[in-house]
């Protein structure tokens, strides 16, 4: 572990400044203002301001992020290196679980799957006329009597209702419903069949973010959680599935391990998962 020095020097001190003025322009930009315990701050953006906020502050995040990266490239070892439970490890790492994760993909997988389904044997949602419903009822805001009386808006931040108000103005539910309805049933079949099991959780995860932000609270809780313990479980979650063989065979963006692994394929083995890179 590296001391904690090293981070007090002037390049880490100012890419700590401006990941927080990223965050903190990402935070006015959807929110609108600033709300803290002692002190509060309201913001009158408009439209244009709070877009140009919000793509500023992620450029600042990200600029951060793949800086602080290239660094850790270049230097040397700087893990925090705290031993992991055997119960973790069991979760996380060791294919014994694998009967678990089939258990969560299965139902997860299944929910998506009638999910898209459903959606995919509607009229109105294959015309796009259910998505325009769902998002105008998603943007509405609440007269002040109504307010008055304990109504609120189904979406917080203002910056996603402008997101999709956008889309509603320009018509999109006219084609995006398709990428609802397909990318449900690809999110089901890809956990059912177990293939990309984390890549699957992850966009399922994306649809379960999206339909809070804009106000339905349903089932999306406990899918979200399952999807986040999937992603994390990602090496072992689709051991009994395709996976056994897919990542195996074609490796990982950092980790490849391709020839060997396809020649033991076409020899009719299925090959050992390929060992973790070393610090």
């Amino acid at each position: 572990m590296p001391p904690l020095g090293e981070l007090l020097k002037p390049k880490y001190l100012v890419v700590t400044v401006l990941s927080f003025i990223g965050f903190v322009l990402m935070y006015v930009a959807t929110g609108g203002s600033i709300d803290l315990v002692v002190w509060s701050k309201e913001f009158d953006l408009s439209g244009a301001q709070e877009l140009l906020g919000f793509i500023v502050g992620t450029v600042l995040l990200v600029g951060a992020a793949i800086y602080l990266f290239r660094d850790q490239l270049a230097g040397g070892a700087d893990d925090i290196t705290f031993t992991q439970s055997p119960f973790a490890h069991f979760l996380f790492n060791s294919s014994a679980s694998a009967p678990i994760w089939l258990g969560i993909r299965l139902y997860l997988g299944f929910e998506w799957l009638a999910a898209g389904w459903h959606k995919l044997d509607a009229a109105a949602w294959r015309n796009g006329s259910a998505l325009q419903g769902y998002w105008e009822r998603a943007v509405a805001v609440p007269t002040p009597e109504q307010a008055e009386q304990g109504a609120r808006a189904a979406i917080t931040y203002d910056g996603w209702r402008q997101f999709l108000q956008f889309m509603l103005d320009n018509e999109w539910y006219n084609w995006f419903n398709w990428v609802i309805i397909l990318g449900e049933i690809a999110v089901g079949v890809g956990l059912i069949v177990g293939a990309f099991t984390g890549i699957a959780a992850f966009f399922g995860a994306l649809l379960n973010v999206s339909f809070l932000l804009s106000g339905s609270v349903s089932s999306n809780p406990v899918l979200l959680l399952l999807a986040i313990m999937v992603i994390l479980g990602w090496r072992v979650a689709g051991f009994i599935g395709l996976d056994r063989i897919l990542l195996p065979a074609l490796g990982t963006p950092w980790q490849h391990n391709v020839g060997g692994s396809l020649a033991a394929i076409k020899r009719g083995q299925i090959p050992n998962a390929p060992p973790p890179v070393s610090g």
